[in-house]
């Protein structure tokens, strides 16, 4: 393929990934029309969020040291949808939620703490007020009825994968 070539057909998937993300925020904004999907669009964005995430860590895991700030980017850019859905005044529900849910949400905010999106200037000044909607709404970590929760958490959560934390800080 000439160089010609590969850089239009960069820009057409890079077109192609800015216009998903302006229908995932579009769908997240205006989506407060037939409230019935909004716990479906939630789980399916907080489920594309930790996957990504997880993506990101079984790359840094098998080539070592590579450029996470990119990587992490491309999680971030997440944040406002997941925001903008949130911010919906009669979608609340982080007040019943379901254990798959605060799990999800778990999983999220440990990604945002293994990327630094709560720490790292840079990302505070970008998505620090996503961030705080999503934190409003966010339900309790823990869930009441979670016995041995820390242990199976510690052991077995795939986000908390044993020296990846390592990698990444070594960034």
């Amino acid at each position: 393929m000439l160089p010609e070539q590969t850089i239009y057909l960069t820009r057409i998937i890079l077109d192609f990934f800015e216009q998903v993300l302006k229908c995932q925020h579009e769908l997240a904004n205006r989506i407060s029309t037939r409230p019935e999907f909004y716990d479906f669009y939630l789980t399916k964005i907080l489920e594309l969020f930790v996957e990504k995430g997880v993506v990101i860590q079984k790359t840094v895991a098998e080539h070592g040291r590579v450029q996470v700030t990119s990587l992490a980017a491309e999680l971030g850019i997440l944040l406002p949808i997941l925001s903008t859905l949130l911010s919906h005044r009669d979608f609340i529900a982080h007040l019943n939620p379901s254990e798959d849910l605060v799990s999800l949400f778990r999983n999220v905010w440990f990604h945002c703490v293994l990327y630094g999106f709560v720490s790292e200037t840079t990302w505070m000044r970008e998505w620090c007020d996503s961030l705080v909607i999503i934190a409003q709404k966010t339900p309790p970590l823990v869930q009441e009825s979670a016995t041995n929760y820390l242990e199976y958490d510690l052991e077995y959560n795939s986000v908390l994968v044993r020296g990846y934390s390592e990698q990444v800080n070594d960034r």
